[in-house]
């Protein structure tokens, strides 16, 4: 979308929902780059934008949304230009100003510093001397745990215009920790940043849409569109109920982009499907099994869907694809001390290779004329491998260059030095460069569909690089 300026109003066509000419036009603004949620740039505007957009419908009013910066869109609602605006937390402040509308979305507040900062909110003297960063005008959870600390000037809070300033602040040091929501700050970092979150979450949030008290019909116009959002959760929940009384998720144990962790699934690819199953409706708990177990399963059974599986010529007819859930590379790798050199598939004859039982590059080794208890010994998990490779009771280990860095870091040695890859697979996939989420042939064709644009949507709105770059650090 080519933009002259912000100020680009989208109408919302209100003949798509059957009310043309009757309907109630209704202004709203929003924030023209806060992704996923608003997001000028995708066609639906955002996770948020959507959702509103939605309820606005479902009330019977055209709504006629004109993307503004948040402080601009915040000030021109509250002197009654705009009818509403989103989305925004709640505070005693705004209240005076605005209506609240029911919550929107919720979203968690983590703590960020740099990596290796001894920085915890349960030690107070480790907060002291330290700078806070918080943008002019955002609301931070911080503030008001830290107020206290604050007033008696033991912490400096740093005002700068935006969160991308307060993240660059941390990066060189300028400032030493900030609030936000990991969809809000991941992409903002670089490699190099090294900032991380908390491992738990400071707080739970709420967003909301504010109605301006100066507008007309302000308190009608907000029950109207609580009664429609209400409306629009009862039916997902109703639908998303009848799904997930349908469908199986299974993968295997495949860190880091399935894993179990503290009796949680865990993962890349995991928080992909996750998010897909969320945007589709579908509540669904993943289990984890042995790949051979799951394989068997998504070929046999109905209405199961399995990830992260290859996609191949040999399976193409057997399974319905839904999309591709993560990319990798595939190398056959070796001790780096060993100094194995091959330059065909069939040099690695001579030696011993380790692989997992059901997994493709077993079944690719297989297909070559490899022999099961020869020059093929099969495990049961990725980690093994890598073990029996350290122990020299394998020689080669043929893997994704993401599981090989991941597995090999667990287990303390740097991937740089540990292995080398002696042969690349170029063949292995049909036209992919990663694993995907299938259904069984069983499956619904609305179901899959409905999943297939799920994915799209959760990789065009954002989600799914955000995500990826998540795990990348």
């Amino acid at each position: 979308m080519q933009l002259s300026n912000l100020r680009v109003v989208l109408l919302v066509v209100m003949f798509l929902t059957g009310v043309a000419g009757r309907a109630e036009t209704v202004t709203v603004t929003t924030d023209a780059n806060q992704p996923p949620f608003t997001d000028i740039s995708k066609s639906d505007g955002g996770i948020a934008t959507r959702k509103v957009i939605a309820a606005f419908r479902a009330a019977g009013m055209a709504p006629e949304l004109d993307w503004l910066p948040w402080r601009r869109g915040l000030s021109e609602t509250e002197k009654g230009t705009f009818a509403a605006t989103f989305p925004y937390l709640k505070t005693a402040e705004r209240e005076r100003s605005f209506f609240y509308s029911d919550p929107i979305y919720y979203d968690e507040s983590y703590l960020w510093m740099r990596s290796g900062a001894a920085i915890s909110l349960e030690d107070a003297s480790s907060l002291s001397g330290k700078t806070l960063c918080v943008p002019r005008g955002y609301w931070s959870p911080l503030k008001a745990l830290l107020s206290a600390q604050i007033d008696r000037r033991e912490i400096k809070v740093e005002q700068p215009e935006s969160q991308e300033t307060c993240v660059r602040m941390l990066a060189v040091g300028h400032a030493d920790f900030m609030s936000g929501e990991e969809f809000e700050i991941g992409p903002l970092l670089l490699p190099e940043d090294r900032i991380v979150h908390s491992p738990r979450p400071i707080q739970l949030l709420a967003f909301h849409v504010l109605f301006s008290r100066k507008s007309q019909n302000a308190a009608e116009l907000v029950k109207r569109f609580d009664l429609a959002l209400a409306r629009i959760a009862q039916e997902a929940q109703a639908e998303s109920a009848l799904a997930s009384q349908q469908v199986t998720v299974i993968t295997e144990e495949f860190p880091p982009y399935q894993y179990s962790d503290h009796g949680e699934v865990s993962g890349m690819s995991t928080e992909v499907v996750k998010a897909a199953l969320a945007e589709a409706g579908i509540s669904a708990p993943i289990a984890i099994m042995p790949w051979a177990r799951a394989y068997k399963m998504a070929l046999e059974d109905k209405n199961v869907l399995i990830f992260s599986l290859a996609r191949t010529k040999e399976r193409e007819a057997l399974f319905k694809w839904i999309g591709q859930v993560n990319e990798a590379e595939n190398y056959v790798y070796a001790r780096a001390d060993r100094g194995l050199t091959i330059s065909s598939l069939e040099d690695a004859r001579q030696y011993v290779t380790g692989t997992v039982v059901g997994d493709i590059r077993e079944s690719y080794f297989l297909d070559h004329g490899f022999t099961l208890n020869k020059d093929i010994q099969s495990v049961r998990q990725h980690e093994q491998n890598y073990a029996k490779l350290r122990a020299g009771r394998i020689d080669l280990w043929p893997t994704s260059s993401t599981v090989m860095a991941y597995i090999v870091r667990k287990a303390g040695d740097d991937p740089t030095s540990a292995v080398t890859p002696v042969w690349r697979i170029d063949d292995l996939h049909v036209g992919y460069s990663g694993d995907f989420l299938a259904a069984s042939l069983s499956t619904p064709d609305s179901l899959v569909e409905k999943l297939r644009i799920a994915l799209d949507r959760i990789k065009s709105d954002g989600r799914y690089d955000a995500i990826k770059k998540k795990w990348a650090r």
